[in-house]
């Protein structure tokens, strides 16, 4: 009997887990942006901060301008990307012919550094050109056919604005759900995991600008 029993529990617990997966799936357009609007929400929280304790702003004034500060400077980063991305690809049979021949400078350095066949090292006939362009036309793919991404511009801005507004309504809600905890507890869980996203984000975003700065110092010697 208690072997059956375990047989039975065990049976519940992995159609429980497909059917969370299944309801997961199918939410996903829901679930995303929520997701990411939680990751922004910790980003603004600190400005949102800012406007309440520094400049003594009302909430619903202070989260207005915090989102439309964020968002105005994403589109500024964003429209500074697109600019320089089309600048690139204007000039990308220029930089994928300097490529090349840099590629080719290399191979010939190693077959005649290690007495090596170019096949040797690649099989066969690898085009570096071929590889860059092929890479350009599939990222330029999943932009335009990238249906979600708008759709997710319009519920990332709504779920932040909850977010932020009721930020208090949400913490009381955790306490009621978790009545078992203390509210020292969950408080101190809670900033934990704000500290934990925040040095995320903030690693991120160096690794980021770390990989731009080089891809720039690479074009300029190019």
């Amino acid at each position: 009997m208690t072997s059956k029993t375990s047989y039975t529990n065990t049976a519940q617990g992995v159609i429980a887990f497909i059917g969370i997966i299944f309801i997961l799936y199918v939410l996903k357009p829901l679930i995303m942006p929520l997701f990411l609007a939680a990751i922004l929400g910790v980003m603004v929280f600190p400005i949102q901060r800012f406007f309440e304790r520094r400049l003594r702003c009302n909430r619903l004034f202070a989260t207005l301008c915090s989102i439309t500060l964020i968002f105005s400077t994403t589109v500024v980063l964003f429209f500074i990307i697109a600019n320089q991305l089309q600048m690139f690809m204007n000039n990308g049979s220029e930089y994928i012919s300097k490529i090349s021949e840099a590629y080719g400078a290399i191979i010939a350095n190693i077959e005649e550094a290690f007495d090596i066949r170019h096949t040797g090292l690649g099989g066969e006939q690898f085009n570096i050109g071929e590889l860059i362009q092929g890479n350009f036309d599939k990222v330029s793919t999943v932009l335009v056919e990238s249906s979600s991404f708008f759709s997710d511009l319009i519920l990332i801005p709504i779920y932040l604005f909850f977010f932020l507004y009721y930020r208090r309504f949400f913490r009381n809600f955790a306490y009621r759900l978790f009545h078992s905890y203390s509210k020292s507890y969950i408080n101190k869980v809670i900033n934990e995991v704000y500290h934990i996203q925040k040095n995320y984000l903030r690693g991120l975003l160096t690794v980021i600008a770390i990989v731009g700065v080089l891809n720039s110092i690479g074009l300029l010697i190019l």
